[in-house]
Order: structure tokens, then sequence, then C-alpha cells
């Protein structure tokens, strides 16, 4: 099969989510370049299927291919989701040699991969490394202490963010109310409230589930039903964070309540 119209194939399957397709072309040719196997790998990597995406990337290194930024990116994803130590050296390290880590997107992939391998400390020096840090960096390195059970050090790097001018996003309100949960700080997490309602974010899912669970944790039953009824719809998040409340504050009866609303 001609290697432009193989690589052409692959890459469109794989946008489509149609792996098994894909991979079928793919094994077909008789040669690669570095697009398809960058089309693939971050296919593997859109759809959770991390070790497979690791696969392709090693299959390159044996074929001594040159690997992209598009490459990257997607394999330190695989590596976060992954949580693979060893091979988030080795790949960090390899950006580091090439120069890719100046580049914005990259970055902000290495940043959320240390984070989420638990490694908040070499997170945070790329981050404080990087000349330009958009909100998405900041967030991650937010969630990243959060995870780390340092929720102080997500909300002091919170408001450095604010002294420079950045506005949080959704994902950046929803980080800071899980660090709240954690410290139980009722003062700042009424701060990032009136945040979100200015606007207009609270009736979102995501957010108004945050906000569910917060007051849930905090033993703040009424605010916590208030925000859960006001929701146009719910997930288990919300659900959860309700009936556990109410079985440990009080009254049983209301949880079973909610336990039968959400069966049905």
């Amino acid at each position: 099969m001609d290697l432009f119209v193989g690589s052409s194939l692959v890459d469109i399957y794989a946008k489509c989510g149609l792996l098994i397709d894909a991979k079928r072309i793919f094994e077909m040719m008789v040669s690669h370049k570095t697009v398809s196997w960058s089309s693939l790998i971050a296919a593997y990597t859109e759809h959770g299927l991390a070790e497979d995406a690791l696969d392709c990337f090693r299959r390159m290194e044996d074929q001594r291919l040159s690997r992209d930024e598009v490459t990257f990116v997607s394999v330190v994803k695989s590596c976060g989701l992954l949580q693979v130590r060893e091979k988030t050296f080795e790949v960090c390290h390899e950006i580091i040699v090439r120069g890719y880590d100046r580049g914005r997107i990259i970055a902000n992939s290495v940043v959320d991969m240390y984070a989420k391998c638990g490694m908040i400390a070499e997170a945070y020096k790329v981050f404080d490394k990087l000349p330009h840090r958009d909100v998405v960096t900041w967030t991650s390195v937010m969630l990243g202490f959060v995870q780390s059970g340092e929720a102080h050090n997500a909300i002091n790097l919170y408001e450095k963010m604010c002294e420079i001018g950045l506005h949080p996003s959704k994902h950046t309100l929803v980080t800071l109310l899980k660090a709240c949960t954690q410290l139980k700080n009722l003062q700042i997490g009424q701060e990032i409230n009136d945040c979100i309602v200015q606007r207009g974010l609270d009736m979102d899912l995501f957010v108004g589930s945050s906000l569910v669970d917060i007051y849930a944790k905090c033993g703040l039953l009424i605010d916590a039903k208030r925000i859960f009824e006001m929701m146009v719809s719910h997930n288990t998040v919300s659900w959860s964070s309700l009936i556990a409340a109410y079985t440990e504050h009080g009254p049983a009866e209301d949880a079973l309540d909610f336990f039968r609303r959400m069966e049905d």
C-alpha cells in the first residue's frame, strides 16, 4: 500500500475512533512514517488505551523513527493515565533534549502528567520554569497539589494566579472546591461559590456536583440540598454526596428518600 495513502487512511480512521480499521490499515502498510504512528498513538490515548499507545511508541523507538511534538503530547498523556513513573522520566528527558519542553501545549501536558503521577515536585519545577503559563497550566498544578494532600498549596497558587490577572476556568473552580473540601475551609469555599454564581456556573453539572460535595462534607445539608435541587440534572457524585451527608448528619429517612429518587 502506498505510504501516503496508507498514512492518510490511518489518520482518518483514527480520528473517527475506528481503531480496529486504523490498526488494520496500519499493519497492512509495508513501511510507516511518523504521521501514521502519531495518528495511531493519539487515537489510542484519546480512547483511554494508554498501554497500546505506549506499545506503539516503543515500536517506533525500535525502528529508530523520529518522534515529533504530536507524538510526545499523546505519549505524555498516556504516561499520566497509567501513572508509570519510570517511563515518565524517560519520556520527559527526551522532550527536554529535543527542546520540545519550551512549547506551551507539550509543557502543559508534562505538568499534567507529573501531577497525575503524584510527582508534584517535578510538576512544579516544570511549571516554575515556563516563561508563559495559561489557566490550564496553573490548574494542572493546583489539581496535583490537591491530589497529593497539599490543598493549602493549591489555594496559595490560586491567589498568585489572581494577582497576575488570570481568570479561573470552570475546571480551576472545581479544583479549588476540592481543595476547600479537603481543608474544610468554608470561608474560601464561599468566595469560590460567589465567583461561580456570578459567572452563572452554579447550574453546570460538573460545578454543581462539586458544590454539593463541599457543602455535604462540611455538614451544611440545607445548602447542599439547595444547590442539588437547583441543578437541572444530576450525576453519581451529587447523589452520593447528598446521600452520604444525610446518612452521617441526619435524618436517615431523607438519605433513604434520596436513594429511592436516585434509583427512579
